[in-house]
């Protein structure tokens, strides 16, 4: 009877600490990102039709000197839905809720919120911005998280000028399988760097998330980048991201951060 005591409270142990995603067969066939039989795991952006989630960008400008006193805050808050599913990807549409801006100019300071009347900048600024925020962004967006088009849903003609970079929301995935410690390059648009080479690194994987950082691959081109993103296995929205860029050339520090809740 000890015996069978000690076998069962072994059986126990090893059940509760085996991954229920570890040889792949035993990943649920509605994550988008999936386990492969080789112990690697498939990134992909695949979230099902409705599915959602409520994101907040947040844009931060500071000088590293006092010689260009600009020091700024923009904030953005948004929903972002699964509209429609193509072969390639599918079609998001993006409702604006609420957009915020901070500013120090010269000492000056410029502000504005869209759910607050308590703003000082030009009448005219404000209708442009609060009639942009009211119409629903639609972006087209393939499985590997690379934007295809973004653009206003009653208007043919795509989104310019766009206050804050959506390209940021997500990073580019890798075509190919991989696992934890290995590496891919892709090339990144961001309005702050413009068309960017990054070096991303699988860090780490759990039943719930994936973690990925990542580093730009030429690194004296006079900016220091790093960041990380941590992705929903289910659906491949970004759960969290943040993006550090040191302008050494303009002396300016920029943080770009993405935190967002995930509904199934």
């Amino acid at each position: 009877m000890q015996k069978i005591f000690i076998f069962i409270v072994i059986f126990i142990i090893i059940c509760a600490c085996k991954n229920p995603f570890g040889n792949g067969e035993n990943s649920p066939s509605d994550f988008s990102i999936q386990n492969t039989e080789n112990g690697k795991i498939l990134l992909r952006l695949k979230p099902e039709v409705g599915e959602k989630t409520d994101m907040e960008m947040k844009l931060i400008i500071k000088p590293e000197t006092g010689l260009l006193s600009v020091d700024s805050e923009i904030v953005a808050n948004l929903i972002m839905r699964v509209a429609a599913a193509e072969d390639s990807g599918n079609i998001y549409h993006l409702d604006f809720q609420r957009f915020r801006m901070n500013t120090s100019i010269l000492g000056k300071e410029i502000k504005y919120d869209s759910q607050s009347s308590d703003s000082n900048i030009p009448s005219e600024f404000t209708q442009d911005l609060e009639q942009m925020l009211a119409k629903k962004v639609v972006m087209q967006m393939d499985t590997l998280a690379q934007v295809k088009s973004i653009k206003f849903n009653d208007e043919n003609q795509p989104v310019q000028n766009a206050k804050m970079d959506l390209n940021v929301l997500f990073i580019p995935l890798p075509e190919k399988e991989i696992a934890t410690g290995e590496s891919w390059q892709k090339e990144q648009n961001i309005n702050v760097l413009g068309n960017a080479n990054f070096n991303y690194t699988l860090e780490k994987i759990s039943d719930e998330d994936v973690l990925v950082t990542l580093a730009p691959t030429d690194p004296d081109n006079g900016s220091e980048v790093s960041g990380q993103y941590l992705i929903d296995r289910k659906t491949g929205f970004t759960k969290k991201g943040e993006l550090t860029i040191k302008d050494e050339q303009n002396k300016i520090d920029v943080r770009i951060t993405v935190d967002s809740t995930v509904e199934h």
